[in-house]
């Protein structure tokens, strides 16, 4: 999966640039999300508005990047989930447990209030 990174306000923005959050890619993507974590970037905010189908993996690197961040006293906030990956999100409970809010600036604010 193709991303971007973007510095803003001491958070670091990915924003995912594929449309599918899924087995294929999720592996390789918990892997990038801990080197960045690693490598001191622990306030961080996913871009998920390109993403229109999350399966378990995906909800997986969501659940382990919100952990690793906790863990370093960071934050992660999402933003921009279409209907979909809401439905997904919202049927497994994770809204309970992860950030989500509707904008980037919003997300950004928050990020940066860990």
């Amino acid at each position: 999966m193709s991303f971007k990174l973007e510095e803003r306000n001491n958070c670091t923005i990915i924003h995912f640039e594929d449309p599918k959050l899924d087995t294929l890619n999720a592996a390789t993507l918990k892997s990038e999300m801990s080197s960045l974590v690693d490598d001191g970037k622990n306030r961080l905010v996913f871009d998920l508005s390109k993403v229109s189908f999350m399966e378990s993996s995906g909800m997986a690197l969501l659940l382990h990047t919100n952990q690793i961040c906790r863990d370093s006293a960071g934050k992660l906030v999402n933003f921009g989930a279409q209907a979909p990956v809401l439905k997904v999100i919202t049927i497994s409970q994770l809204d309970k447990v992860l950030s989500f809010t509707d904008n980037e600036a919003k997300a950004v604010q928050l990020c940066s209030e860990a």
